[in-house]
């Protein structure tokens, strides 16, 4: 053999083996880092003398009528009774609308969002809360409370079926979690023979927002001094379409914005009326 190939093979035979290499394993994605309205990413900074935000939102005129979802045997009436109100619109004894979701458009920087886990609940064969408003970045951990019941969370963006987000079967006691990452509407429905039930979660880049209680009250504290736009938002309260299944599809979301201003340390109120056309002026 000559020389050189013997060097060849003597450095061959020396380099060292890599070590194989570690499986891959899924780790959850950082958070996008979303613009808001202002422009901009939203950045947390110190805020010394913060205010709040607080108001309610009421409704008027007469309700649409929206008649309760029939089971059926494929929906396990065992578990779920013989028929499921539809919760496009709650309204408390004093008028209050539950489920409105209040928000800042354009804000970009204040205290930093809470990032504790957040649960939704199906139980009752509903999805509990109904509506979620969390900050992104949050994780989300889905249980069945139903025993007796399997369920399955299917998450989309938006309000059709073209943007899925995730398909999870939940049984009895089983959760299954997800991190939120994109700001903005994820609609949530059930495959499992619960047509019915139908859940909303809003995601913001900020910490500013909040839903309203059974009375229509809500409060959003720590905001920093300044002019903002205040939006509400709302889902359709009457049907647009019915699938084979008996899925209704509602009409768009209700939505109004208006002007508030939050002095250093203050409180500033607002009032918003909601009605079967939308919000009033």
């Amino acid at each position: 053999m000559r020389p050189a190939l013997l060097l060849a093979v003597a450095l061959l035979g020396c380099r060292r083996t890599p070590p194989p290499a570690a499986p891959d394993v899924a780790q959850p994605a950082a958070p996008q880092a979303v613009s808001t309205q202002a422009g901009g990413l939203y950045r947390v900074v110190p805020v010394p003398a913060p205010g709040s935000l607080r108001g309610v939102v009421r409704w008027e005129g007469p309700r649409p009528a929206v008649e309760p979802f029939a089971v059926g045997a494929i929906g396990n009436p065992a578990v779920c009774g013989d028929a499921q109100p539809s919760e496009s619109l709650v309204v408390g004894e004093g008028g209050g609308v539950a489920f409105t979701v209040l928000s800042l458009d354009d804000i970009s920087a204040g205290l930093a969002p809470d990032r504790a886990l957040v649960t939704v609940d199906q139980t009752a064969c509903r999805y509990v809360p109904h509506v979620t408003a969390v900050a992104t970045g949050v994780e989300v951990r889905f249980t069945n409370s139903d025993r007796g019941a399997i369920h399955n969370v299917h998450a989309y963006y938006g309000y059709d079926e073209d943007d899925n987000w995730f398909n999870a079967t939940t049984p009895f006691g089983i959760a299954t979690s997800r991190v939120v990452q994109r700001a903005g509407v994820a609609r949530l429905t059930c495959d499992a023979g619960h047509f019915w039930m139908l859940g909303y979660l809003l995601a913001f880049p900020h910490p500013y927002f909040a839903v309203t209680d059974a009375q229509g009250r809500f409060e959003i504290r720590g905001v920093p001094p300044g002019t903002y736009t205040l939006r509400a938002w709302h889902e359709g309260l009457t049907i647009a379409r019915r699938e084979g299944t008996g899925r209704r599809h509602f009409t768009p979301p209700l939505e109004a914005r208006r002007a508030v201003t939050v002095t250093a340390g203050g409180s500033a109120e607002a009032v918003f009326t909601l009605r079967a056309e939308g919000f009033a002026p």
